[in-house]
């Protein structure tokens, strides 16, 4: 019988931040390296395994300049691995496009260093997506390795299988992440490891006890063995370890990476005839074995809101306007780079998970800050030049201002706008109506302030230049050298193309007609959608369309949690605290438009000051949650702010929509959308991903419930009927055991005032679902300038339309390796189809790339169509297309 063969992987799992600062990891991560180069320059038969992320190449590279010649000489040689990832993000909470560039950065950043490893290394993700198979083959990967998650298996010991999607793509998985032969290189990280390095004896008997172990679960002959741990560093001499572990011959070590590995068990499989179980889905575990951790989907959520407010920024509003700005002359791909790299340095597990340190919190909180200011400044600045708004010194008495909308999302239709903006001249009067191209009042523009025109007002942010307290002209002879800052909003209908609408200011009239928009004291209606309030604050969402009813909406509950940042755990015996059919809600209508209605609902809802294994405190302190809905005209969403004040401890406050049935349950995902089960238990392993969206059907009715960086999902059977329960705030004290050193937090505790939002809107189909999410997460922009300024009527009107049932846009960016542009969509459904691409840009030809945006030569090219483009698209299939200049 011939010898069994194991691949020895030596590398290290590296949290950025965790139990200790960025900082601190990185004063350990620079001895790491310094160390490491001096063994692979005594020990040359070595090689290195750097997590499968390259920003430790830039952490260590900063401190350490004078190195980087080594590192690329050992990264060409094969002997350092990096990539394919920027960092090992968790893949739940960070989003679809910012995973495509995680891979699009490590992979750019790794070509400097021998190229990163064509290899899906996600050892320690707290799960993985369903739509990961179909990710890693856009970049030519083939395979994958994780530690966590595992379902879907008929024969759970099986290390090897196949791993698919709907859209025919697959990968070689293997269930083994990281430290499966940590005795090798570390026999006890528990002890002092300066006393307790790489010992031959203990090396042979381990290497001996892995292959009785594992030996009859892998259907060939080849193990595959990690020996790095959390931070480790490599210890000096594996080499004579590697001699000791063959001298013995009971198998025969080799060391390798993981794409190496993956590549010999492919041979192997193929020499010996062995098929494979083939499975599709999440890697999430099952009720045979479930996973933990999902308590990390709601930890810190003010942190998850900001991260998905950012990526949204990235991917739905700066890359769009950088389209755009290239197609003009001025490209911004820099500050694109720039920004999205500090968003990715936030999404290591550890980081975004929030099971970390109280000073990682506010170090992440300081790169979405960054993110925010110098994106908005990005944004605005690009948009002014754009619509043609810069400020004059000479005066037009017959100056005429307009506001220009640019909306990036194709399919928003009837559409609420917000924004401030900056007129660069003096306006005479303080309100105006703002009329569409076809003269009808779609809002109004105020007066929030007049500011001078200099340096510091010139590179202000509008808001910050809004709130300023200085800078107030003084005098008419400033009149040609003055901002009118504007707060403009409303509704526009932005049909069914991406593009730039152009608004007017005129004269507000003193009486406009309010339209189907009504408030009563429990019910507001805009003639699409009603909602009727119950005394308890909950509320039934009559569709106006199908006149279908959806009962018991809007109620919150709370439940003890005595876990940890990364699990949930309920007490025993413990029943949730409810609204629903408690005290008396109080309501306060706000306003019956014109340009909207609205009305103000308060609930109380006493909670237990504290909770611990004992119990929850019979101290209750009242929580007042205080819930804004509102409706505008011609539009079938309707929009829900909550805020309260926190002032418990070791609780989970929950949204809740309950239902005298169990409508089937479909939610969105990353480029896909899944069907759900009712089969929540109220348990620590009941938790379901959620990412911007699901959808629930009925007969010919259906619901949409849209969030704002809510991640949280529990789909409870209850008799006949269910309950869905969105989280919205989780207060737990510590880290937790799991942790490498567990430390008590005050992030996690969560408490003082907090603001959710989502939205509700009866929809048909799933489509129409993904549809209004990618408009609801994503912000209409503005500018004001010129009536007949050149530049903004240049700015085309049907950037980008996208019609095919089941097709939803992903991104329109600029592409990264050639000029012109990438667009993105995908499929929802499991049949083919045909798009149709309409785009308003001047361009050249369109092919097909992969998500890394390289040719793709083998698939079906699109066809030009009159003024559009068809493209045959592949069921659940992600489609990028590149756009020539």
């Amino acid at each position: 019988m011939a010898r069994p063969v194991a691949q020895l992987i030596l590398t290290t799992h590296w949290d950025r931040e965790w139990v200790q600062s960025f900082e601190q990891y990185r004063f350990r991560l620079v001895n790491l390296v310094e160390n490491l180069l001096a063994i692979l320059r005594a020990e040359p038969d070595l090689r290195f395994v750097f997590d499968g992320q390259t920003v430790v190449l830039e952490d260590y590279l900063e401190v350490c300049p004078q190195r980087r010649g080594e590192l690329e000489a050992l990264g060409r040689a094969g002997r350092l691995v990096v990539g394919p990832w920027y960092v090992l993000a968790d893949q739940f909470l960070q989003g679809p496009e910012a995973t495509v560039r995680n891979l699009q950065t490590g992979l750019r950043l790794a070509e400097a260093f021998g190229g990163g490893m064509r290899h899906g290394y996600v050892p320690d993700s707290f799960g993985s997506l369903a739509t990961l198979p179909a990710i890693l083959n856009g970049f030519s990967i083939r395979s994958a390795n994780f530690g966590r998650g595992r379902a879907h298996l008929a024969d759970r010991s099986a290390p090897l299988f196949r791993w698919a999607w709907r859209d025919g793509s697959e990968v070689l998985a293997l269930t083994r992440g990281y430290a499966n032969a940590l005795p090798l290189s570390y026999p006890d990280i528990w002890r002092n490891i300066a006393d307790t390095g790489p010992d031959a004896e203990v090396a042979r008997a381990t290497a001996r006890r892995l292959v009785e172990r594992d030996g009859p679960a892998y259907p060939i002959g080849l193990f595959y063995w990690s020996a790095g741990v959390d931070h480790m560093e490599l210890p000096a001499g594996m080499s004579a370890i590697v001699e000791a572990i063959n001298a013995d011959g009971a198998v025969q070590v080799a060391v390798s990476d993981p794409a190496r590995y993956m590549a010999a068990a492919e041979a192997e499989l193929a020499r010996a005839g062995a098929t494979l179980e083939r499975a599709i889905g999440e890697m999430r575990g099952d009720e045979a074995s479930p996973m933990s951790l999902q308590g990390v989907y709601s930890t810190n959520l003010p942190i998850k809101q900001a991260n998905r407010r950012c990526e949204r920024l990235m991917a739905g509003v700066l890359e769009p306007l950088a389209v755009l700005s290239a197609a003009r002359g001025e490209p911004v791909g820099h500050f694109l780079e720039h920004l999205w790299r500090l968003v990715l340095r936030n999404h290591p597990h550890d980081s975004i998970c929030a099971c970390s340190l109280d000073r990682v919190i506010r170090d992440m909180a300081g790169r979405y800050d960054a993110v925010t200011e110098q994106g908005t400044l990005l944004a605005e600045r690009t948009l002014r030049r754009l619509v043609g708004s810069e400020p004059s010194t000479t005066a037009q008495p017959d100056y005429r201002p307009a506001v220009t909308l640019v909306n990036t999302v194709p399919g928003r239709g009837a559409w609420p706008f917000a924004a401030t903006v900056r007129v660069p001249r003096s306006l005479e009067g303080e309100a105006f109506a703002l009329l569409d191209p076809a003269g009808r009042r779609v809002g109004q523009a105020t007066v929030l302030a007049r500011k001078n025109q200099d340096l510091e007002s010139f590179y202000a942010a509008n808001d910050d230049l809004a709130r300023m307290l200085s800078k107030t002209p003084k005098g008419d002879r400033e009149a040609g050298q003055v901002y009118a800052l504007l707060a403009a909003e409303g509704v526009a209908d932005f049909g069914p193309a991406a593009g730039a609408q152009t608004l007017t200011l005129a004269p507000e009239p003193a009486k406009v007609a309010e339209g189907d928009l009504r408030v009563t004291g429990r019910s507001i209606a805009n003639g699409l959608v009603e909602l009727r309030f119950a005394e308890d604050g909950t509320f039934t969402l009559r569709d106006g369309a199908t006149g279908a009813d959806w009962t018991g909406l809007g109620g919150f509950e709370d439940t003890a949690d005595i876990g940890n940042t990364y699990d949930f755990l309920p007490l025993d015996g413990d029943g949730p605290l409810r609204t629903r059919g408690g005290g008396a809600a109080k309501f306060r209508p706000l306003s019956a438009g014109p340009d909207r209605a609205e009305i103000e609902v308060t609930v109380e809802l006493p909670l237990p000051a504290t909770s611990s294994a004992r119990g929850r405190s019979r101290r209750l302190i009242r929580h007042r949650l205080v819930s804004t809905y509102t409706l505008y005209p011609g539009c079938r969403v309707v929009h829900v702010r909550t805020a309260f004040e926190n002032r418990a401890t070791d609780h989970r406050l929950r949204l809740s929509l309950e239902f005298g049935d169990r409508p089937a349950l479909t939610t969105g995902t990353h480029f896909a959308a899944l069907g759900r089960d009712w089969t929540g238990r109220g348990d620590r392993y009941s938790m379901l991903p959620l990412l911007d969206w699901l959808h629930l059907r009925r007969e010919r009715a259906g619901l949409a419930v849209l969030v704002r960086g809510l991640y949280e999902l529990e789909a409870q059977s209850d008799g006949p009927g269910g309950r869905l329960l969105v989280t919205l705030c989780r207060s737990v004290r510590q880290i937790g055991a799991g942790a490498g050193a567990n430390y008590a937090v005050q992030h996690a505790r969560e408490l003082g005032p907090r603001e959710v939002e989502y939205a509700l809107a009866p929809v048909g189909d799933l489509t129409a679902s993904a549809r209004l999410a990618s408009a609801y997460t994503t912000p209409v922009v503005a500018e004001a300038h010129g009536l007949d300024s050149r530049a903004a009527l240049a700015l085309p009107r049907d950037l980008l339309a996208l019609e095919g049932e089941g097709l939803v846009l992903s991104c329109l960016k600029p592409a990264q390796h050639q000029a012109g542009f990438v667009v993105r969509f995908y499929n929802l459904f499991e049949v083919p189809t045909t798009a149709r691409l309409r785009l308003g840009l001047r361009h050249g030809p369109v092919s097909r790339v992969d998500l890394e945006e390289r040719p793709l030569p083998d698939r079906p090219a699109p066809q030009a169509d009159g003024d559009a483009w068809t493209v045959p698209v592949g069921p659940c299939e992600i489609v990028t297309l590149h756009v020539g200049p």
